[in-house]
């Protein structure tokens, strides 16, 4: 599910939030509306979700090629983490995979809902979003309220096509390669968010969202509203998931 790479392309900006008008709610062609008057919400039926979206083939035939779990070549990695790394440190994509994206970000639609949706990632992460913030060094070391007071506020973008779940995993074969990373991730995606369902891929049937890039062709902008602990132990990268040697920390971020 979409390699980690690194993120780049991130500004750092805290801006006073202001009133906006109220929106007159805009549905995509398969009725996806921009606006939502729900507060953050779970959501359910993915396959009906998913049969929604109406995919062309193009689409249809580049997701058997991003869900394919297995190592590509003489890579160490997947087809779909072999594109968000290249994407990431600003190779070429292969022909192959540039229809793949590309026909992946042609497919994303308005989310249509202001849901919840979860990523875990690696510690790269927070050193990430930290050198952005000014704060060199990484995140080891530092305790929870020093990584609230250096990140919230942060915006960023990310040129990768972001994979989340909006059942933490449940359906997934092997849920704990996911949920036993040292990041956890909670997005708040507002219904204008765009975004797309892959149907059935690592990440278990019809529990994957795809969130668009901020790069090529991307919209969506992320920005880091609080960091706490999740209260449960992870692995360090590349460690065992029956290792939880270090305490997991939770980032919440909301998609614009």
């Amino acid at each position: 599910m979409g390699g980690r790479g690194s993120t780049s392309s991130f500004v750092r900006k805290k801006q006073p939030v202001q009133a906006q008008p109220a929106a007159v709610p805009q549905p995509d062609p398969n009725g996806f509306s921009d606006t939502d008057n729900s507060q953050f919400h779970d959501l359910y039926n993915g396959r009906a979700y998913y049969n929604q979206q109406n995919l062309d083939i193009d689409t249809r035939t580049a997701l058997q090629d991003w869900l394919d779990p297995n190592q590509t070549g003489n890579t160490l990695y997947n087809f779909s983490q072999n594109v968000n790394n290249a994407i990431a440190s600003g190779q070429k994509l292969n022909a192959q995979q540039q229809f793949a994206y590309d026909s992946i970000v042609d497919s994303m639609h308005n989310l249509g809902h202001n849901v919840n949706l979860t990523r875990y990632d690696h510690g790269a992460y927070l050193d990430d979003v930290l050198s952005i913030a000014g704060v060199r060094g990484g995140h080891t070391g530092m305790s929870i309220s020093q990584l609230k007071q250096s990140l919230v506020g942060v915006q960023y973008q990310d040129p990768r096509i972001l994979s989340t779940s909006y059942n933490n995993f449940k359906n997934a074969t092997n849920p704990n390669t996911f949920t036993t990373r040292e990041v956890k991730i909670e997005y708040r995606a507002k219904a204008g968010s765009q975004a797309m369902m892959p149907g059935k891929g690592p990440g278990g049937d019809f529990g994957e969202i795809l969130l668009a890039p901020s790069g090529h062709g991307g919209h969506n902008n992320y920005r880091i509203v609080d960091v706490k602990s999740s209260g449960n132990m992870a692995r360090p990268k590349g460690g065992s998931v029956s290792s939880l040697t270090i305490p997991q920390i939770t980032v919440i971020v909301e998609v614009d």
